[in-house]
């Protein structure tokens, strides 16, 4: 559910992080997780525009969690992406995102 005085906290600690060459970093990866789990629908739709602009898509929902958002399956993104299942894992997991914990919801 938005919440934008969280989201903006998550997205100030993700900035500092990436300001301090630390962008990539698990810290860094929780941070812009939990911006997007109270992100408002604008930065969504923003993020999913500029995805679209790079050439990916978003893949289409698989379902909905218990609070309405949208649940994405994590080989729906390598197929989208056009990348191995395991390079999705692997980033996620790099970044300490455990698919569950996903703002996606990603299962």
């Amino acid at each position: 559910m938005p919440d934008i005085t969280k989201f903006e906290a998550a997205m100030q600690r993700y900035a500092a992080l990436a300001e301090a060459g630390q962008g990539d970093t698990r810290e860094a990866g929780q941070a812009l997780n939990e911006a997007f789990d109270h992100a408002p629908a604008w930065f969504i739709e923003g993020a999913k525009r500029r995805l679209a602009e790079a050439g990916l898509k978003v893949p289409e929902p698989c379902g909905l969690d218990s609070a309405g958002r949208p649940v994405y399956a994590v080989t729906d993104i390598a197929a989208a992406m056009g990348v191995e299942l395991a390079s999705v894992v692997g980033f996620m997991d790099g970044l300490g995102i455990e698919p569950a914990t996903m703002a996606t919801r990603v299962q």
